[in-house]
């Protein structure tokens, strides 16, 4: 009985080629959107679940929650102390792991120097992931302060091969705040398989964390306030409960920090009653990778996108079913005949709902075919769109396969259901007179073309609107000048500042040179601490530079000064901020100069610094968030990691081989490495710029659908009314009054969906904007542009069958009948 429908289904769709290949091309593209973006969804849901225990693996992180004006969120960078005192006081720790990345250093093999990063561990590190390991026993390659583990590539890449066991690396990492030519050697204990995409964990050469424990001081083996960017992960024993215990968590942290309740009710930031503002929380391994929320390794992705760019996939293949159905219905009038005949020779409407259910799920079947094979050679555009490597392979997310199944089979049953309950439903004696056609009594066709152009203006209108935001945060003044500023990154040799800027300045291309701490931009990290005004307590991001950053940077000084080298007290008491920090104490600019905070956990023993300087607020960080206070402090003891240097306008190739040669001949066999600022801060931006690209494909791909579903109606609607047409043409009717005969009832059905997408568009993409700072305003404009481009698009798909059928020659539509 299925073989009978699958041959019915295959003849009739050979006799319509035309209208079976406008329903393949509209599912395979509409599947390939779902296949594809199903893939994204799938890859960020799968981090880190093919560990063994992984659900039993949590990451600790402090979790900030309840303070005025600023949002609750989470830091997984924790003391060295902490991980021993929960295993010690919580019995349902099994083991724990401090991980800590080092960023790059100088690593050396032979003869040969190159910068590499490099990360630390605990001993029990391949007990509690399931990282498998190539050479090497799991519970002994980490237990020695000189043991290291690579990875499979970075044996390849160091060695030439994979049996390195007892070979020898050499690193640099610095710290004595010059150049330093020592070495120390780590023996390779054992060599791990590839890590794979889908972890959070990313390194090359892994070191044992004892070597750390051995070379830290003792405050930061005791001192739980300070923090060195440890990642603690404790394995709890199955059915532990002490995630979700947060009273048992909070009486852990009062014992080791007694102090810090009082402190915050004597700063008025908590009453006492609940928990307080800062606690321990367990953050599960498998949603580390989706909780933004938290700071820490693993570059987190916003679940919202990944739910976005499913509901995006789901609206394009809904028009590409709505397309399937509407065509469907349209066709009907070449089928009314035959359906007819089939019921007067006894057919069952049960046995029509089949044979049509059949032919759509032939289409279906064809269309999953092809939507496969064009998946696998968009997968790579895919992949540089979304930044994440997408791979179509079933053995490595084994639910994918069902999950293609499932999403065929409903496809085909949704596409082609209303048609085939509609088609069986036809009265033999009225279909054997007449012909059903897409006006009159067929309100539910038009209303699903309204739909698809609902969805179609709506993706293209967002698409527009998030192009504008990424070109807006693009362009924006950030508050300083980051236009013709090169960012030397100079944490190898930091001493040699003084003398690489007295050479460099005496170019003349070279305007000025300035350093810091740290760097701005993408990747930058931010230093932050407590700071109080006549006892109200809040926190800030510490910058620590050296006279003449404000200038060389172009940041604007609105009161004030800048550091000076000649005042001593320049160095330990004082202190720039910007206008957050001002409003933040409530402290009027006109009267700021003078007026002293209390910074915390500087090393000078004063915690009083004068406020000298106020500079105007810049973005240092992306346009999502708000500018936060910021103190700039010019320390003794200033390492001089960043140098920055602000270059005329015009072809930099010339001053960079300058900058490069003076590099090299100051620090011989150190790479010269430097960004442009103005690179490092659009980088920022990098995110929102792949999804308007997204978007961009999406909203393309809607209206390419929608147009060819309505191309497909279009073709129907013009034989339907061949007759009509021909008798009108032989009343005198001219072809532009035909063609707008036959567009007329087209154009209304877009217009009618615009009106109603564009309302639909403005709240969804309102609602979009609040996730940043700093936005557009949504304007009107959008609104008509993506409208007409819609219609423009529609008329002209209509438009090309209705001129067709208008020059057709009359006596042949008369013949026809």
């Amino acid at each position: 009985m299925i073989k009978q429908f699958c041959k019915v289904a295959l003849r009739n769709l050979g006799r319509q080629k035309a209208l079976a290949l406008i329903n393949v091309l509209g599912l395979s593209v509409g599947l390939t959107c779902f296949i594809v973006f199903l893939l994204y969804a799938v890859n960020e849901n799968s981090y880190d679940r093919f560990h063994k225990r992984g659900g039993d693996i949590y990451r600790v992180v402090e979790w900030a929650e309840g303070f005025p004006d600023r949002e609750p969120g989470g830091s997984a960078g924790l003391s060295m102390a902490m991980a021993p005192a929960m295993a010690q006081d919580l019995p349902d720790v099994e083991r724990y792991v401090r991980f800590r990345s080092r960023g790059n250093v100088l690593v050396k093999v032979g003869a040969n120097v190159t910068r590499l990063g490099v990360s630390f561990a605990d001993a029990p590190f391949f007990h509690v992931f399931s990282f498998p390991l190539l050479h090497g026993d799991p519970a002994r390659v980490l237990d020695g302060p000189h043991s290291a583990v690579l990875t499979r590539d970075m044996a390849m890449r160091l060695f030439g091969s994979t049996d390195v066991v007892g070979r020898v690396i050499q690193t640099n990492f610095g710290g004595r705040g010059g150049l330093d030519t020592s070495y120390t050697s780590f023996e390779v204990t054992g060599v791990a398989e590839n890590l794979p995409a889908n972890s959070m964990f990313s390194f090359g050469i892994l070191i044992g964390y004892p070597y750390l424990l051995r070379h830290s001081d003792t405050r930061s083996l005791t001192d739980w306030y300070q923090t060195a960017g440890d990642e603690t992960f404790v394995m709890l024993s199955p059915g532990s409960t002490l995630p979700h215990d947060l009273q048992r968590l909070e009486d852990f942290r009062n014992r080791h920090l007694p102090d810090e309740a009082r402190d915050f009710i004597k700063k008025k930031e908590w009453n006492g009653k609940g928990l307080p503002p800062v606690t321990f929380r367990l953050q599960p391994l498998t949603s580390i990778h989706t909780d933004p929320a938290i700071d820490g390794a693993g570059n987190p992705v916003n679940p919202r996108h990944i739910w976005l760019l499913i509901g995006m996939a789901a609206a394009v293949l809904l028009i590409a079913c709505i397309n399937f159905t509407t065509l469907s219905i349209g066709r009907s009038a070449g089928r009314a005949k035959e359906i007819g005949v089939r019921k007067v020779i006894g057919s069952k409407r049960r046995q029509l709902v089949v044979q049509f259910l059949a032919e759509s799920l032939v289409l279906t079947v064809v269309s999953a075919l092809l939507a496969l094979g064009l998946t696998v050679l968009l997968l790579p555009y895919v992949s540089s769109l979304t930044g994440v490597a997408l791979h179509l392979s079933f053995a490595r997310f084994p639910g994918l396969a069902w999950m293609l199944g499932v999403l065929t089979l409903v496809t085909g049953l949704v596409a082609g259901a209303y048609p085939a309950l509609v088609l069986s439903g036809f009265k033999p004696l009225e279909v054997l007179k007449s012909k059903v056609r897409l006006h009159g009594s067929n309100l539910f066709t038009r209303s699903l073309v309204v739909i698809q152009f609902v969805l179609s203006a709506g993706l293209l209108t967002a698409t527009v609107i998030i192009l504008q935001q990424v070109s807006f945060m693009r362009s924006r003044d950030l508050g300083f000048q980051k236009e013709n500023v090169i960012d030397i990154d100079a944490a190898d040799n930091p001493s040699v500042y003084a003398v690489y800027r007295q050479r460099v300045l005496s170019d003349p291309r070279v305007q000025g040179v300035t350093s810091a701490d740290i760097d701005l931009g993408a990747g930058a990290g931010f230093m932050g601490g407590g700071c109080s005004f006549r006892g109200q307590g809040g926190g800030t991001l510490e910058y620590l530079i050296e006279p003449g950053y404000i200038s060389v940077m172009g940041m604007k000084l609105l009161a004030g000064r800048d550091f000076r080298p000649a005042l001593s007290t320049d160095s330990t008491h004082s202190v720039i901020v910007n206008q957050a920090l001002l409003e933040e104490f409530h402290i009027a600019p006109d009267s700021a100069i003078g007026q002293v905070l209390n910074i915390d956990g500087m090393d000078d023993a004063a915690s009083a610094y004068t406020i000298i300087g106020l500079i105007k607020d810049f973005n240092y960080a992306t346009l999502s968030q708000k500018v936060r206070p910021q103190v700039f402090l010019w320390p003794q003891t200033l390492k001089h990691k960043h140098f920055y240097v602000r270059i005329a306008p015009g072809d930099p190739s010339g001053v960079l081989t300058f900058l490069g040669r003076t590099w090299s001949a100051m620090a011989p066999g150190l790479p010269f490495r430097y960004a442009f600022q103005d690179d490092e801060m659009n980088n920022l931006y990098a995110t929102e710029a792949r999804w308007s690209r997204i978007f961009g494909l999406a909203g393309g791909m809607s209206v390419f659908l929608a147009c060819l579903g309505l191309f497909g109606l279009a073709a129907l609607a013009a034989v339907n009314r061949h007759k009509e047409v021909s008798i009108r043409k032989v009343l005198g009717a001219s072809v532009p009054g035909l063609v707008r005969l036959l567009s007329v009832e087209f154009s209304r059905l877009v217009l009618i969906a615009l009106v109603i997408a564009a309302p639909l568009a403005w709240y969804l993409m309102h609602h979009w904007l609040q996730g940043y700072a700093f936005r557009i305003d949504i304007h009107w404009w959008v609104f008509a542009a993506t409208g007409l481009v819609t219609l423009a698009v529609a008329l002209l798909t209509v438009s090309l069958h209705a001129l067709r059928a208008a020059r057709a020659n009359p006596v042949e539509g008369l013949r026809a009948e």
